[in-house]
């Protein structure tokens, strides 16, 4: 998923925490809550697109991207939890 699905495009870190909420729910979760990820995400770090949150600079990746991907996992997992999807 790493450099916008290799394409500058919407950042892996948020399709992945998107595929990551249906993991962790066990089940679809609603389009709702998935939104909620994708505005959070866009109010963070200023873009859903790779390309934008590397300014250009695909070897940014390096030190942008693991908290991207941290924080994203985070607020996914605390949004599934506000929604009552996280199981048990």
């Amino acid at each position: 998923l790493c450099l916008g699905l290799s394409s500058g495009v919407t950042c892996g870190a948020l399709a992945g925490g998107a595929l990551a909420m249906w993991l962790l729910a066990g089940r679809p979760v609603d389009g709702e809550v998935v939104a909620g990820l994708v505005d959070w995400f866009r109010d963070r770090f200023g873009s859903t697109e790779c390309d934008a949150i590397l300014g250009g600079d695909p070897a940014a990746r390096f030190s942008a991207c693991p908290s991207l991907v941290a924080e994203t996992y985070v607020t996914a997992r605390e949004l599934l939890d506000a929604h009552g999807d996280l199981p048990g």
